[in-house]
């Protein structure tokens, strides 16, 4: 089930890059600070905010470990509201992921536990919406079937959540828009999910392994 985006626990390389400004963009006039500050998000919100993206993540990735119950998707994660669009979307990726478990279990390969965490969050409020950008950082616990199964395994992606105020301090997920492929499904499939592709698969019975 392994793509570029997934490394192995005992063996993680970073890569660093630097990047040049043009001479034209450091000229250029920054913000107000009025302006800044109108697009803030206190750090409660942010908080709030953080710790519901994370808890549909780390509930997405646990569809992936064997023996697994089908998990719902609630209308609310972390006090935060889910709309029905976002809600059936999700139903739809983990059914894809409980398909795809199904299928790596038929091959002997299994996960016995996950966790994830969210890494370089950057929230900017535009109105009544903010839209968090955060980087996924998913580890899964491969069981031990062959012997020769290393501890861990794990992928990165990023994501953006859209959420909308509802009134009275209240906020509601209206999307998760996946910019990069998970390692959750095979890297084909995967990118289906990749926000701005037109095509969306359904909830279908069968995998896309090939």
């Amino acid at each position: 089930m392994s793509h570029r985006r997934m490394f192995s626990i005992s063996l993680i390389v970073v890569a660093t890059g630097a990047l040049i400004a043009p001479i034209a963009a450091i000229a250029a006039p920054t913000a107000s600070i009025a302006d800044a500050a109108s697009h803030a998000v206190d750090d409660t919100v942010m908080t709030q905010l953080t710790s519901a993206a994370k808890q549909l993540l780390g509930s997405r990735a646990g569809e992936l470990v064997a023996d697994q119950k089908p998990m719902t998707v609630d209308t609310r994660i972390a006090a935060v509201g889910v709309t029905a669009q976002a809600a059936q979307r999700e139903s739809n990726v983990r059914s894809r992921v409980r398909a795809n478990r199904a299928w790596l279990n038929k091959r002997s390969e299994a996960y016995t536990g996950s966790r994830t965490t969210l890494e370089e969050t950057k929230a900017t409020r535009k109105g009544t919406s903010i839209s968090l950008r955060a980087t996924e950082v998913t580890y899964l616990d491969y069981a031990r079937i062959h012997g020769d199964e290393p501890p861990n395994t794990a992928y990165t992606a990023d994501h953006e959540f859209v959420y909308e105020a509802t009134g009275a301090g209240g906020w509601t997920l209206l999307e998760d828009r996946q910019l990069e492929p998970t390692g959750l499904l095979p890297l084909r499939e995967a990118v289906t999910y990749v926000y701005g592709n037109a095509s969306m698969p359904t909830n279908t019975a069968q995998s896309g392994q090939g």
